[in-house]
């Protein structure tokens, strides 16, 4: 038959199926026709009739069983044949029926109940072949089996009523018995539940099949109800049974004809169709070659008609034709294979490729023939050929990813010194190269050499970029590949966009780090001398000689000057050389090399001391290059990374006593503001030593005084201390030394009484009565002469000048002996002092940092500054409690008070975060720097530096989003792997993600932590990505799978290994997709190995891998459910899975319901 015929045929056998009612009232003009006919013979005689009634159901069922029983062997219908034989054997009794017949004069006697009693066996046998029938639909019975039953039925049947052993059904004259009349209600009954089940197994039939099998069944109940109403054989209800009986014969032989007919020549047609819907060129040929047949696919691959292919060699068309078909794998295969074999080979010259799949085929050749499926391969192998470049991509992605991520923690690490950035830099660097191994990184400037040695000359490969600080260059980073990399042709020895793009992120990483340590360098270091200078005052304003204020000085300096090395020294002759008087941090064994060189003419210390007596202070570099053997001190310095050195004067009235050194590490240098903060210290320390020496004077001349008694006139005259001695009877001068005299300019006659004395000297008249009247209440009070320190006073010289003095009076009897002190150069010097901290205080308020100072958590002080980056002003703030102005969020106000209960532990200083509330309602993030402090008032407080960074803030955010889309971006890649691998294998759609799932769960249950988990997911993802080395056809075959294609299936592990171990991730993703069909003793692939050889996530895995294939659907087969996978699992524990693993599994699904994922 040509293929347009089965086409035709195919389309007509999927038209649609028209309604039950439609079918039926499409197939009523025959049996219509019929029984007009038997009607009209009726008329002419009663037998003619029956004959023609009798008949027609006769050859229906004689028909129905031949060609049932004929085509049962390729219909495979029991149910259809079982119906078939039955009405076949009832066929044979109704024949009988129809000649024994009252009338025929076949019997002797002219009764008519054996042929009633014929009926009634035929049609109970009839009816409980109906009921019985559906039966069959699940089950199959030899048609011998039938023929022998149903045959047997007849036939005893037949004996039975021969013999005179069946009821009788009819009395002449009298009409139906009883049995007749009840057998009727029977056979209705049956046939009533035959509609019934049929109706329920509606769906196990075709629409065309029940319709007539359901019309046949109703036409014989209404057949056997006209059986019931007659008395003579010839009366009408005889003749309606026997019409409705041709009715219900038709619909027996539309039923059985066309389940067994039509049918299964539509199948056929289906087939034929089929084949040419393949949509790969399929061939049958003959083991030399030939073509017999071939599909639509076919002609249009070899671009000819099929019926022009047949006769043609299979070889010059579909194969390589410029191999010869000897030297053919795929004819040669057909010469020799005895099985199903796959071969692919390349055509025109190696542009495309192509696959053959050739297995043996059964026909009526003279030779062998086989099945030839040719299947383009050109796409496959260029997208395989794109995922390994994929893959590839992905790992140098993923190294530049680590590499960034590395530096970035680098650069978080707490107290990470410039050294330590620019060596970790260069150590992590080389990974995110395409070849670390033998790539060579180095930064070179400023700050020294770290990483790699720089070749000279310059390498052809070579990539330099400039390390900004402040916009300003500082230093290079380089990276090259040595000339011998590119000289050999080394596989990827190059630089890629990417790596540029990866040294511009890296140099802006580096520039902004330092700038960030620069910057916090500065300000700890502002606050440290801002701590030692306000140390300082307060070691000046308690000191009452040069030992103890040098003693103090050296404890603010140790205590909050933050130094790594200092050193105080002093002089003996105001000038060179100088005595070390006390040191911190320079080792023991190197105290020699700094007298050396305190001591030396030679040592720079020489020319310093002349500046430094006239009050300057002198800054000196030590570059990160210096190397000069000739001042050891110098090269000691070096090499203990100081970068710059601070000397300043201890002077005295213009007279140098010593100095003290400062020595400094890090970013920053010594800048404006701590140079004047400096400098005002040596300022201080200098008002501070005049006015001890002043003092040390006053007190050495008041000494002498003491040493007279009463009158002492040659001490008294020769004090260069002012006195004066009065009467307080007279309340006259009874004395005045010169010095006195030379101070206020006054003779004694001029100042001769106490009330001249107040007019004349007094500057504050009121202040004079008050000092007046303590006099005459200390008179009584002070016997023994004790001495009296009266109050600051102001007075006036007899040039008009003022001066600020305090008296101490000693009372001796009715004398009041007064000595004098001149407090004005000493209040000055405080006023200076005031000045200067006074300045200070303007610079901090002048300063680009926040500051505030805080007590007992509430604002003290605030500078501008601070009130400019919070909005609010300082009317707003002082007083107020700060947490008012930051959120009540939890972890917010315990990371304040942890920083509070810091600082009052003793730590020096604490750094922390605080989101600070501006008064415009927006939230800014402040970076604090807390330290204890002594505040103006003389009692301890808090001050803190603030920074907004909010912007920096975001910025790291911002790295770390792009982080997470890079992760993203490997997770959706691996998806994709698996999606790729999930297309050839569409049997197994979503495993592996579902294995991923289970994996991850099953990880989670073992208690691992959130990254190791979704790391596993990951894997799970990928793990039978190896089955893109299995053909397709092998994955996607349903049946059973032969050795072979098994031992096939099995090396998509070691493929899945083999294509990921190159490309490096955070877990062994290549060793666990290897290990995942490995078992505890051994038995798995590809290596056996077992017990603690197993990687811990493969065994996870492996687990993960049964539970899903057991449990989950599959197209070909049912889900056998959790309940069997875990009896798996249990029933290996420890000997193929681990038992860790199959307990968490277990506890999973029994104590925590777990279900598998969709």
């Amino acid at each position: 038959m040509p293929p347009a015929t089965f086409s035709a045929s195919a389309s007509t056998a999927h038209a649609p199926t028209p309604p039950l009612w439609q079918l039926v009232l499409r197939s009523l003009p025959v049996p219509v026709l019929m029984s007009v006919i038997c009607w009209v013979g009726a008329g002419v005689n009663y037998l003619l009739f029956h004959t023609l009634a009798e008949l027609f159901s006769i050859v229906i069922a004689m028909v129905a069983l031949v060609v049932a029983t004929t085509s049962q062997r390729f219909t495979r219908n029991h149910f259809v044949v079982y119906i078939a034989v039955a009405i076949g054997w009832c066929g044979a009794l109704d024949l009988l029926h129809m000649v024994v017949l009252d009338g025929m004069q076949q019997l002797p006697g002219n009764s008519a109940d054996p042929a009633i009693q014929l009926w009634v066996a035929a049609r109970l046998i009839q009816a409980v072949a109906l009921v019985s029938a559906p039966l069959l639909l699940y089950r199959s019975v030899r048609p011998l089996l039938m023929q022998a039953g149903f045959g047997m039925a007849a036939v005893l049947s037949a004996a039975l009523i021969a013999n005179d052993f069946f009821p009788a059904a009819y009395v002449d004259g009298q009409g139906l018995t009883p049995f007749k009349i009840y057998a009727e209600y029977v056979i209705i009954g049956l046939l009533t539940g035959a509609l019934a089940l049929l109706w329920r197994q509606r769906a196990l039939m075709s629409t065309r099949l029940l319709a007539n099998l359901m019309a046949a069944v109703v036409f014989m109940i209404l057949s056997e109800l006209a059986f019931t109403r007659y008395v003579s054989v010839y009366a009408t209800a005889n003749l309606v049974g026997h019409l409705l009986k041709i009715f219900a014969y038709w619909y027996v032989y539309l039923a059985l004809v066309h389940s067994t007919l039509r049918e299964p020549f539509s199948m056929l047609a289906r087939a034929a169709s089929t084949y040419d819907a393949v949509p790969d060129p399929t061939l049958i040929v003959t083991a030399d070659g030939k073509i017999h047949q071939a599909n639509a696919a076919a002609a249009l691959f070899a671009g000819q008609a099929a019926e022009q292919l047949v006769g043609q060699s299979s070889h010059a068309l579909f194969h390589d034709a410029e191999v010869s078909a000897a030297a053919c794998p795929v004819c040669q295969g057909m010469q020799t294979a005895k099985a199903a074999f796959q071969v692919e080979i390349e055509r025109n010259q190696g542009r495309n490729a192509i696959e053959c799949s050739v297995a043996p085929f059964e026909g009526h050749y003279t030779q062998q023939a086989y099945v030839q499926v040719v299947r383009d391969i050109t796409d496959r192998r260029r997208l395989a050929a794109e995922r390994e470049t994929l893959v590839l991509a992905l790992g140098e992605r993923i190294k530049e990813l680590r590499c960034i991520q590395a530096i970035a923690q680098l650069i978080e690490t707490p107290g990470l010194t410039l050294a330590q950035l620019l060596q970790g830099v260069t150590e992590r660097l080389a990974a995110g190269f395409a070849l670390p191994e033998q790539v060579g990184v180095a930064i070179t400037g400023a700050w020294g050499r770290f990483g790699n040695q720089p070749p000279t000359p310059r390498p052809a490969l070579w990539l330099e970029r400039a390390i900004h600080v402040h916009q300003t260059p500082r230093a290079q980073l380089h990276a090259w590949y040595p000339p011998e990399a590119s000289a050999a042709g080394a596989a990827g020895a190059s630089f890629l966009p990417e790596d540029e793009a990866l040294l511009d992120n890296v140099v802006q990483q580096i520039g902004g780090a330092i700038e960030r340590m620069q910057a916090a360098e500065k300000v700890q270091r502002l606050s440290n001398l801002y701590e030692m200078l306000s140390a300082t005052n307060h070691a000046v304003a308690h000191s009452n000689n040069q030992d103890a204020l040098l003693a103090n000085l050296y404890e603010a300096l140790l205590t909050h000057g933050k130094f790594p090395m200092m050193f105080i020294a002093l002089t003996e002759t105001g000038g060179f050389p100088l005595h070390l008087h006390r040191s911190h941090g320079i080792p023991a064994e190197n105290l020699l090399l700094l007298t050396q060189a305190l001591q030396s003419p030679q040592s720079p210390w020489y020319q310093l001391t002349g500046g430094l007596a006239k009050g300057e202070i002198h800054l000196h570099s030590i570059p990160a290059t210096y190397a000069d053997d000739t001042d050891p001190w110098l090269t000691f310095l070096h090499a203990q990374g100081i970068q710059e050195r601070a000397v300043m004067p201890l002077a005295c009235e213009g007279r140098l006593l010593g100095v003290f050194g400062l020595y400094a590490r890090g970013l920053t240098v010594f800048d404006a503001d701590e140079i004047r903060l400096l400098t005002e210290m040596a300022a201080e320390l200098s008002l501070a030593f005049g006015r001890l020496a002043s003092e040390n004077r006053l007190q050495q001349a008041e000494q002498k005084a003491q040493l007279s008694e009463y009158r002492f006139s040659e001490v008294f005259a020769a004090s260069p201390l002012p006195m004066q001695i009065f009467s307080l009877g007279t309340r006259r001068l009874l004395a005045c030394n010169p010095a006195l005299q030379q101070w206020l300019g006054y003779t004694p006659q001029e100042i001769s009484t106490l009330s001249i004395w107040a007019e004349r000297v007094c500057a504050d008249h009121a202040q004079c009565q008050q000092v007046l009247e303590l006099w005459q209440r200390a008179a009584p009070q002070n016997p023994k002469g004790e001495s009296m320190v009266l109050p600051e006073m102001h007075l006036r010289c007899k040039d008009g000048s003022k001066r600020m003095a305090r008296g101490t009076m000693t009372l001796v009897g009715d004398e009041a002996i007064i000595v004098w002190t001149d407090l004005t150069e000493i209040r000055q010097r405080e006023r200076v002092l005031q000045e200067s901290e006074q300045r200070f205080r303007n610079m901090i308020e002048q300063t680009i940092s926040g500051i505030y100072v805080r007590r007992e958590g509430r604002f003290i002080y605030v500078n501008p500054r601070f009130c400019e980056i919070v909005v609010w002003s300082a009317a707003d703030l002082l007083g107020q409690d700060v947490l008012q102005f930051t959120t009540t969020a939890p972890d917010n106000l315990a990371r304040i008070h942890q920083a509070w209960e810091q600082l009052a532990a003793g730590a020096r200083n604490v750094k922390y975060t605080l989101p600070m509330r501006r008064k415009d309602g927006q939230l800014i993030e402040l970076g604090l720097n807390a330290s204890i402090i002594t505040w103006d008032d003389g009692q301890p407080a808090t001050i803190v530096m603030a920074q907004n960074i909010t912007e920096r803030k975001r910025a790291e955010e911002q790295i770390a989003s792009y982080v997470q889309q890079l992760e993203g971006a490997m997770q959706g890649t691996l998806q994709a792997i698996s999606n790729m691998v999930e297309l050839r294998d569409p049997y197994t759609a979503g495993h592996e993600r579902r294995v991923g799932l289970i994996a991850g769960a099953i990880a989670r249950e073992m208690g691992w932590d959130a990254e190791r988990c979704k790391n596993l997911e990951l894997v799970g993802l990928v793990h039978d990505i190896g089955k893109i080395a299995v053909p397709a056809e092998i994955l996607s075959k349903p049946g059973r799978l032969s050795p072979l294609e098994m031992e096939l299936v099995r090396c998509h592990a070691q493929a899945g290994y083999d294509i990921l171990k190159d490309v490096t991730f955070a877990t062994p993703i290549a060793e666990i997709i290897r290990q995942h069909h490995e078992r505890m003793d051994g038995s798995g692939y590809p290596r056996g190995l077992r017990g603690d050889e197993i990687l811990p996530e493969a065994r996870v895995l492996a687990v993960a891998d049964v539970i899903e294939s057991m449990a989950a659907h599959r197209p070909y087969r049912a889900a056998l459910g959790l309940d069997v996978a875990m009896a798996e699992i249990d029933k290996n524990r420890g000997q193929l899975y681990d038992p860790e693993v199959a307990d968490a599994m277990g506890r999973l699904v029994r104590q925590k319901n777990y279900q598998l994922p969709d």
